[in-house]
């Protein structure tokens, strides 16, 4: 019986798979495909009641029919309305008992949680879970990096471990934009993109802003820095507001240099790219020690060579370097000067080498 719930709490691919999944269906006859949404002119006890008109009224022509319950949110709401419920109990009934079998439905919207519905749908068709991932889980990048590994592999994409990186900052938990972006590389590069390639392609999330000037401080390279700094505040619409994130999010970047070389400290770790196996054997009062310590919820990739950048400082400069982000941020607050001179003199102040 074709019934299809699709739902989860990831709107934007949410309604992609649905599309999607309506286009498979291929009713290339526009009187054999009806859709229903919320607006402004219908209540959604209302919208419900049409959808259950239109699966028990044949289609104007005879034949097979799609009925589309599109966008579908209002199952979200605590408590719902009377009205949405009865009917949102009928529907169930309807799929269960007396679906007509020249009908398809295909159900989508956020957080469909109505345990009749669902049931009923589980047992007659097929539910779809789009879950986006939590940025406060601290498995987040694990699972979108999985989900970026199935995307490539449609392809027959191969994605260096710095390219999947620069990806899990440019998407964050916005799952939805996996398949776009995996397709705007393959187009661009072909099956075996650069690092380089991968960051000209894939722009937009405000933590990939960062990613060329952290990978500058980290790599001790003064003019990639000053390079990074033109490029970035060139294209921000407000400059000054740029530099001062940029320098928050220098000293975030510090802190986790810290994090990587007190970890080697600890843990014995005589060099960087052994960093992330010591951290999956980790006793368990250091488990405890380093509980809140950011770095490790990253890839095994990222910690290697966040340790490795870390190496390229002593811990007396990485403290100073934090003490000299946190004078610059106080600058920025109290001061008069121009918040691209502060930057420009802080990255000068913590790359070039001690004397």
């Amino acid at each position: 019986m074709p019934v299809y719930l699709i739902t989860g709490n990831d709107g934007p691919t949410i309604a992609e798979a649905a599309k999607k999944l309506v286009q498979q269906i291929g009713d290339d006859d526009p009187f054999a495909l009806e859709v229903y949404e919320e607006d402004e002119e219908k209540t959604a006890a209302q919208v419900v009641a049409e959808v259950i008109a239109s699966i028990m009224t044949p289609s104007m022509f005879g034949g097979a029919k799609t009925v589309w319950l599109r966008n579908f949110e209002a199952l979200t709401e605590t408590p719902l309305p009377e009205a949405l419920t009865g009917n949102v109990k009928r529907l169930a009934e309807i799929i269960s008992d007396e679906f007509p079998p020249d009908v398809t439905l295909v159900i989508g919207g956020l957080d469909i949680a109505q345990k009749q519905l669902l049931a009923a749908c589980k047992d007659v068709g097929k539910v779809e879970i789009h879950k986006r991932p939590e940025i406060t889980n601290r498995n987040w990048r694990r699972e979108v990096a999985h989900l970026i590994g199935q995307a490539c592999g449609k392809r027959g994409m191969v994605l260096a471990p710095e390219s999947i990186d620069y990806l899990l900052e440019v998407i964050g938990v916005q799952t939805g934009r996996v398949p776009g972006e995996i397709e705007k590389i393959f187009c661009y590069a072909g099956a075996s993109p650069t690092p380089a390639q991968v960051q000209d392609v894939c722009t937009g999330n405000r933590e990939a802003v960062y990613y060329a000037l952290s990978n500058a401080f980290g790599d001790r390279d003064l003019q990639a820095a000053y390079d990074a700094i033109t490029q970035l505040m060139a294209n921000h619409k407000n400059p000054e507001s740029c530099a001062i994130g940029l320098i928050r999010q220098a000293a975030k970047f510090f802190h986790q240099l810290l994090e990587a070389k007190l970890l080697c400290a600890t843990l014995k770790v005589r060099r960087p790219q052994q960093l992330a196996g010591a951290i999956g054997k980790m006793a368990p009062e250091h488990k405890t020690r380093f509980k809140h310590y950011g770095l490790r919820d990253k890839s095994d990739w990222l910690i290697n060579k966040t340790a490795g950048q870390a190496a390229r400082y002593s811990g007396p400069e990485l403290v100073g370097a934090v003490a000299i982000l946190a004078e610059a941020d106080r600058y920025n607050v109290s001061s008069s000067l121009p918040r691209r001179l502060v930057l420009e003199a802080l990255a000068a102040r913590v790359i070039s080498p001690a004397r």
